[in-house]
């Protein structure tokens, strides 16, 4: 049985190899976990909307409305055990790795996947900045 508040939801930009959605939905329906693609249409959207959740509400006007470079993956309702469980099995599915990742939060519900990706791409260059400044020290 499938956990109503446990999903995952993923962007894939349109260049993506169709096989990379046909073994992600193997992976989440192995996991008994609810998969929703999220179409570029659906980008401006708040996640919490996408996920099931209906007062969640648009924090900003979005800029953009054009597809993203890279593939999102939000994972809704779900333990961090569950999680990193989730992330072995796309591994050992051979899946591609996907950068940008996150858990569905209380603030983040609120924004769109513009939002979502805007921060998760803010994260992954303070942490590359971190890792440089690391590296220039030893």
């Amino acid at each position: 049985m499938i956990a109503s508040n446990q999903r995952a939801l993923c962007y894939l930009p349109a260049h993506t190899d169709p096989r990379e959605l046909s073994l992600l939905r193997k992976v989440f329906a192995r996991s008994r976990l609810r998969f929703r693609e999220v179409s570029e249409k659906e980008l401006s959207l708040p996640i919490g909307k996408l996920a099931g959740y209906s007062d969640c509400r648009e924090q900003e006007a979005e800029k953009s409305s054009s597809p993203l470079p890279e593939p999102v993956l939000v994972l809704c309702g779900l333990p961090s055990a569950k999680i990193s469980e989730l992330l072995e099995k796309m591994r050992e599915t051979g899946a591609s790795p996907i950068a940008c990742k996150a858990a569905l939060t209380d603030t983040n519900r609120h924004w769109s996947f513009y939002r979502l990706y805007e921060e998760l791409c803010r994260e992954r260059e303070a942490m590359a900045n971190s890792a440089a400044v690391r590296h220039k020290r030893a």
